[in-house]
């Protein structure tokens, strides 16, 4: 009903979604008309070509595990060997300040951890880190914010009902980040790492994060997961 009417015209070509209201929470790559399509998801036509725009970082990659979260280390094992020189904090080193200020000036950032949105409140949503959450208010502490962030976490890339930029992802957006890979829904814990490997892997290769993600193979537990800002 949504793209079909369109296929005439965009062919295979790589689509920029602009939401509205309550569409800002659909898994997109559960459409079968998107399965394999190279998308992006963006708050508005203004943020995508903010979100374009060239950025300076000082080349660092961030990896961090939250606490209880059974497929993490699996998780950051396989990223480590993509990215041997990257800053890891897991277990105790995992704390919300600590992470936020590795965050800063980082070219990528993965977090792997249980996620919040807080219905009604959006910026209270949270990551759960050794020491307590990270919210989205402590992100306005980053001095530069980094390129690309990763949360693999559940429903964090949710938004508020009819505002995009209400929650963590927009909040990221907002404050100059090009692109937020996260889950509209919940994920499971034991597909996870696999897709998240397959992800990094290309995106390590060169491919875009908008392409990456769609080549990466999707179970029904990581289908909630997009790429959100810069493709």
């Amino acid at each position: 009903c949504l793209l079909a009417p369109l296929r005439r015209h965009i062919g295979d070509r790589e689509l920029v979604i602009a939401p509205t209201g309550e569409l800002h929470g659909l898994p997109w790559a559960a459409l079968p008309s998107l399965a394999g399509r190279p998308f992006t998801v963006v708050p508005s036509t203004g943020a995508w070509l903010h979100a374009r725009e060239p950025r300076r970082t000082d080349g660092h990659v961030v990896l961090v595990a939250g606490p209880d979260l059974d497929h993490a280390g699996r998780e950051l094992a396989a990223l480590r060997r993509l990215h041997p020189h990257a800053i890891v904090l897991d277990g105790a080193d995992a704390r919300a300040e600590r992470v936020r200020d590795a965050m800063d000036g980082a070219e990528l950032v993965h977090i792997a951890a249980h996620g919040e949105f807080r219905e009604g409140n959006p910026l209270f949503s949270r990551l759960r880190l050794a020491d307590g959450p990270l919210m989205v208010h402590d992100l306005d502490e980053l001095t530069a914010p980094p390129r690309r962030i990763v949360l693999s976490a559940c429903d964090i890339g949710r938004a508020g009902e009819g505002d995009a930029v209400l929650g963590m992802a927009g909040a990221l957006l907002s404050l100059g980040t090009a692109t937020v890979v996260a889950a509209v829904a919940p994920v499971r814990d034991a597909a996870t790492p696999d897709f998240m490997t397959a992800f990094h892997t290309a995106l390590a290769a060169g491919l875009s994060p908008a392409r990456a993600l769609a080549g990466a193979p999707r179970a029904p537990g990581v289908t909630g997961f997009l790429c959100l800002g810069a493709g």
